[in-house]
């Protein structure tokens, strides 16, 4: 079954590079392929093939992975921010 889920988020190309990382829990989701893709903007969207729409949803709905994904971007966003400071003084 294919699943899709669509975001907003703050910035793409750091989404893409977590997205990346992230095969060991799309795996233990029972995804066998996972795309990607974005549109102009910050929307963003996952599409996933499983054979385990509960598993899916389970990890997908577990506080644990929306923390892991927001810590991720937080990240990437302090690397942008202090990237941009460095270029200001430059």
């Amino acid at each position: 079954m294919l699943i899709a889920v669509r975001a907003e988020v703050e910035d793409v190309d750091a989404w893409r590079e977590g997205f990346k990382t992230h095969g060991d829990l799309f795996k233990s989701q029972g995804v066998s392929v996972a795309y990607m893709g974005a549109t102009e903007g910050n929307s963003v969207i996952g599409v996933f093939e499983t054979d385990d729409v509960d598993e899916f949803m389970r990890i997908f709905n577990d506080p644990a992975t929306a923390e892991a994904m927001e810590a991720f971007e937080k990240l990437m966003l302090q690397k942008k921010e202090k990237l941009i400071e460095l270029n200001l003084q430059n």
